[in-house]
């Protein structure tokens, strides 16, 4: 970050040099990247949007051929036109079955997705994930017409409902909520298939597998999995690694690593404070960072995700994995992802059973801190050690000079509350504040206006803090802001 001074009445300029250069995140490896939610609109101080933790997406995502549809970012490939008939849980898996048959696109390896590959197709950016699915390839369809396509509803997965085997998860299309339903009711079905990696092929994200291993009939009854398409038939996707979670020590002993994604975790995020709304969620975890918590200073509130890898399927009250040594009420926690419909809402996740629904921001929620996931790199302020004097100037009168702030890394620079401070803060004040709140892209730049107005005539000294997501220095004091007040 480069911070340039300049007079706005034209006197001679005065300038300082903050850089922010690229300097490695101490993190650890997973066995997967989990992808970006692909929010890039920010909302709050360090949301989502001003984050974007994950693997990046390509631009080009998609590629079509013929009746299917495949994903370069996950590695599945999707039916591009399915059937607009709504169908019970059981009928649909055996209309996946069915595609194999047919030798649908050349294949037979065609089956119900599970829950998360089902949410691989979320796009947290887009109001409508149908219309959105149709700019990259699939075909819509519509119910009254009897045309086969995507529909703006409720899809099917193989993966059943922890809490109770007879309910199954499904997706909704219309917004993107992860949900559960009866295995009666009549919902629609969206096949896929896995395409092997090989020397021509490899996905830019594993997706893992859910945590079930069991099968059910409609009745909640255990049965054999072979031949079912079920997800515990099916087990597809990275294995999760054994030991998954590792508790920290020294310094990090309040904390946990997932060493299936690299995530580190708060063990008892419920110990350190009560229920918060959204945006006194992010301001919450922003300041652990002040207080460098187990020894770090990138804490965030992790994206819907992240929040959804924790989950196991399989269990339930909390859905959490066996060993996972994370104390988490099972409630609702907030992500830092908002609901694209209504941005005043944000996507949470029920740590009870792993359900995703958004929730107004101003409800009060659980929040369960994180770092990690981002590998595109850190900043670093070098301060230039010259001051900044406005000269003399009448007590009656003022004068502005303009701060423009320069983001020289390769990461987004995160800004928090710029404020005024020292020893005669009542002498400056911040006008035109373009900067605080906002995410400063590479290279890119924002501005911020000091007025220097005296109210008694001597020197004057105050400093410039700058909070950011620079991990040397989260809050940086810009050196000596001084001027004169006279009485001439």
């Amino acid at each position: 970050m480069v911070l340039k001074n300049k007079s706005i009445n034209y006197q001679a300029a005065i300038f300082a040099i903050i850089c922010f250069f690229s300097l490695p995140t101490v993190l650890f490896a997973g066995v997967i990247d989990l992808p970006r939610t692909g929010q890039d609109s920010i909302y709050g101080f360090g949301d989502d949007g001003a984050i974007q933790a994950g693997a990046e997406w390509l631009t080009s995502r998609f590629t079509v051929s013929g009746d299917c549809i495949t994903d370069k970012l996950t590695g599945l490939m999707w039916l591009r036109k399915p059937s607009f008939e709504s169908r019970s849980w059981e009928d649909a898996l055996q209309y996946a079955n069915s595609l194999n048959s047919s030798n649908r696109c050349g294949f037979k390896n065609w089956r119900l997705p599970n829950i998360t590959e089902m949410e691989s197709l979320i796009n947290a950016e887009e109001l409508s994930p149908v219309l959105w699915l149709k700019d990259k390839g699939f075909i819509t369809g519509n119910i009254d017409t009897a045309k086969d396509g995507l529909i703006s509803d409720y899809y099917w997965t193989s993966t059943y409902y922890g809490l109770s085997p007879e309910l199954v998860w499904m997706l909704d299309l219309n917004d993107g909520g992860i949900y559960y339903e009866s295995k009666e009711a009549y919902y629609y079905a969206l096949p896929v298939r896995s395409i092997p990696v090989s020397t021509t092929f490899a996905p830019t994200v594993h997706i893992p597998q859910t945590g079930q291993n069991k099968c059910y009939d409609s009745s909640s009854e255990e049965i054999p999995c072979t031949g079912t398409g079920q997800d515990g038939d099916v087990k597809v996707g990275i294995a999760w690694p054994s030991p998954r979670f590792i508790s920290g020590t020294g310094l990090e002993n309040a904390c946990v690593t997932d060493n299936l994604t690299g995530l580190m975790w708060i063990k008892n995020p419920s110990n350190m404070t009560s229920p918060l709304n959204w945006n006194s969620a992010l301001v919450f975890v922003n300041n652990l960072n002040s207080n460098g918590y187990c020894g770090y200073s990138d804490w965030r509130l992790p994206n819907r995700k992240e929040l959804f890898s924790l989950i196991d399927y399989s269990k339930g009250a909390p859905a959490l994995p066996d060993g996972a040594m994370l104390n988490l009420d099972s409630d609702y926690h907030w992500s830092s992802t908002s609901y694209a419909t209504i941005p005043n809402y944000a996507w949470c996740v029920d740590m009870l059973d792993g359900m995703g629904v958004p929730c107004s921001k101003s409800y009060s929620n659980h929040i369960l801190p994180v770092r990690g996931g981002v590998s595109n790199g850190s900043s670093w302020i070098f301060p230039d050690e010259e001051d900044y004097n406005f000269g003399e100037v009448n007590i009656s009168s003022s004068i502005s000079n303009q701060f423009e702030i320069y983001n020289f890394g390769d990461i987004n620079l995160i800004i928090g509350k710029i404020t005024v401070s020292g020893t005669n803060t009542g002498s400056f004040k911040l006008m035109n504040d373009n900067c605080s709140g906002q995410a400063v892209m590479p290279y890119e730049t924002c501005t911020v206006d000091v007025l220097f107005d005296p109210t008694s005539a001597g020197e004057k000294v105050a400093n410039l803090k700058i909070p950011s997501n620079d991990l040397e220095y989260p809050v940086y004091n810009l050196p000596n802001l001084t001027g004169t007040g006279t009485t001439r």
